[in-house]
């Protein structure tokens, strides 16, 4: 059974969230289930128009790598938010400059990507390992790999490696940087939270970590993370495929 979860938000109930979150720190959502891989699989369909934009939330990874974007399967923007030297809290509209940010439609899938510029394990010798939300565009062995953790962020400070950052509420999306057959699966190799705002308050690649900018519209920062029944029924319907055609 298919399962939907919509997230949507007030502009009352936000800036309520808002308000309290910044007195103290808050958790950001974590894997729970360390040493394996995700059964969960995930589409982000935005559920209204506007600015896509995202927030650094840190990463615990030895490899390099940064973000990219396919809004309905055409890579959009530019490549950038690095795991590494970033500071924590950093917004970026995944576009080359303030005035040319990704711009996503009511209805469009949104996919993520990671290049892994230095990977420790390459998958073609010499070439950069690329993975992506959409657990069908990853493959080892024939069969699809889920390379991220996802979860709602309801908003709030959050502090790692001494730094300490107010990121707005959205949906947090946490990378594995290593191929199937090495990885670690604690998906915090590179990690965002990611909304949709109104264009007029978006701030781009010049903003700046704990800024006031990208306040999401009332349901607007809203995202359909929507659950197949697991990476087990991708799994099982790829080997049933398979078996057809043989």
């Amino acid at each position: 059974m298919s399962m939907v979860r919509t997230l949507g938000l007030g502009a009352g109930l936000f800036f309520a969230v808002a308000t309290a979150a910044m007195a103290n720190d808050v958790s950001l959502p974590a894997y729970g289930n360390v040493g394996h891989q995700n059964t969960a699989a995930y589409v982000f369909t935005a559920q209204s128009s506007g600015d896509l934009e995202s927030y650094f939330t840190g990463s615990t990874a030895t490899d390099t790598e940064i973000l990219g974007v396919l809004v309905n399967g055409v890579e959009e923007g530019t490549i950038s938010l690095a795991n590494h030297g970033t500071p924590l809290g950093y917004e970026w509209n995944f576009g080359p400059s303030l005035s040319q940010p990704v711009v996503v439609a009511t209805g469009d899938t949104i996919t993520f990507f990671i290049n892994d510029e230095n990977p420790t394990r390459d998958i073609v010798p010499g070439h950069d390992n690329i993975f992506y939300s959409n657990a069908n565009m990853n493959s080892y062995n024939n069969q699809p790999v889920q390379h991220i953790f996802s979860a709602a962020f309801g908003g709030g400070t959050i502090s790692a490696g001494g730094q300490s950052a107010f990121v707005p509420a959205g949906t947090y999306v946490g990378f594995e940087d290593l191929p199937a057959n090495v990885a670690d699966w604690n998906y915090n190799d590179e990690t965002f939270v990611f909304n949709i705002v109104a264009p007029t308050t978006s701030l781009g690649p010049t903003g700046s970590q704990n800024s006031p900018g990208g306040i999401p519209e009332p349901a607007t920062w809203g995202l359909m993370l929507v659950g197949f029944g697991g990476l087990g029924a991708l799994l099982r319907r790829a080997r049933a495929k398979g078996l057809a055609t043989a």
